[in-house]
């Protein structure tokens, strides 16, 4: 689960909390622990599933979606596969953000995460937002062969360090840890830069996965986030937009920054204790991104004005390993500045 400071009790809501989770960042994702796996086990056998696309790689064949349970904080995510050439071709002409219902069954529970084989899948509600195409960098797996390492940024852990999800050039990695490095993987945060020396796995072969070699060394962090947390500090970086979505209540800003290796990370720009100056802040940095010439492009399931710079004074907020993003909480309205 995700932790944040919250607004004062008199006007906080679901809804105005919900808008900074800012889930933005693709796929596998880490799972709440209250989802209650068996009910969803039979949904997907009577073919009442419903569930909502969370990520989508069309080029490299990966599928994500969302199942929640009584509440929004309830929820698990699962790789979709389609058991036949028609179910195949129905998701890959899915949205993120559709919510769709299905029939199916999980592959098997010893993965650390887990599969859907959908023999249906059913559209109740497509996604209307359109980000324009997204230019995947990657080709799987040929851009991995010839060599053994790479640098990336974790998007996951998962099964208590059995598996890390790394951001390798915008293409999301399964990468399977063995027992000598899992405590370490386990203790790794999203959003941290990490070099891993990998082999690439056998099987499954439509859809590339790599395996954490055993040698010492073969997983070294680079820089960790959570160093950052309660920091006073002032960034820079390209604006950033997530549009507002299911997930988030209406359009949330954050700035791009370069951290090791060249490698990126998206801080939301927030103020938990005045939802007034929160509005404000929202309200000035809408005003630079409508007033910009220069275009915008999709960021993977985000949008970026590469050229347009804001700095940003605060402090780092980063409390949970699994926090989809690190935020910079401000203070002020002129600590935000745009050039």
């Amino acid at each position: 689960m995700i932790h944040f400071k919250r607004f004062p009790s008199q006007v906080i809501s679901v809804g105005v909390f919900s808008l900074v989770l800012i889930a933005c960042s693709s796929l596998y994702s880490t799972p709440s622990r209250a989802f209650d796996l068996a009910a969803f086990k039979t949904q997907l056998a009577d073919g009442s599933a419903t569930v909502e696309v969370h990520g989508i790689d069309t080029v490299n064949n990966r599928y994500v979606v969302t199942a929640r349970g009584s509440s929004f904080f309830d929820y698990q995510h699962f790789a979709l596969l389609g058991s036949t050439s028609d179910v195949w071709t129905t998701i890959k002409g899915l949205k993120r953000h559709d919510k769709i219902k299905l029939r199916g069954q999980l592959t098997t529970e010893a993965r650390p995460f887990l599969h859907i084989n959908a023999s249906e899948v059913a559209m109740v509600t497509p996604y209307s937002e359109n980000l324009g195409k997204y230019e995947y960098k990657v080709k799987l797996p040929d851009d991995l062969l010839g060599r053994s390492s790479l640098i990336g940024k974790v998007h996951a852990s998962h099964g208590d360090g059995k598996m890390l999800v790394v951001d390798y050039n915008g293409t999301i990695l399964p990468v399977l840890v063995p027992a000598s490095h899992q405590t370490a993987a386990k203790a790794i945060a999203r959003g941290d830069i990490v070099k891993i020396s990998y082999e690439l796995r056998d099987r499954p072969t439509q859809i590339t996965h790599l395996n954490l070699k055993e040698e010492a060394g073969a997983l070294e962090v680079l820089e960790a986030i959570s160093a950052q947390h309660g920091k006073t500090v002032e960034y820079s970086g390209d604006l950033v937009l997530f549009p507002k979505s299911p997930q988030v209540l209406f359009n949330v800003f954050a700035f791009q920054k370069v951290l090791a290796d060249q490698q990126t990370l998206e801080y939301t720009i927030v103020n938990f204790d005045s939802p007034e100056l929160f509005e404000r802040i929202r309200s000035k940095l809408q005003a630079a991104w409508d007033g910009s010439t220069i275009a915008a492009v999709n960021d993977r399931n985000k949008l970026l004005k590469r050229g347009l710079v804001v700095t940003v004074k605060g402090t780092v907020n980063f409390q949970d390993p699994n926090q989809a993003n690190p935020q910079v909480i401000v203070q002020r309205l002129e600590d935000v500045t745009i050039r």
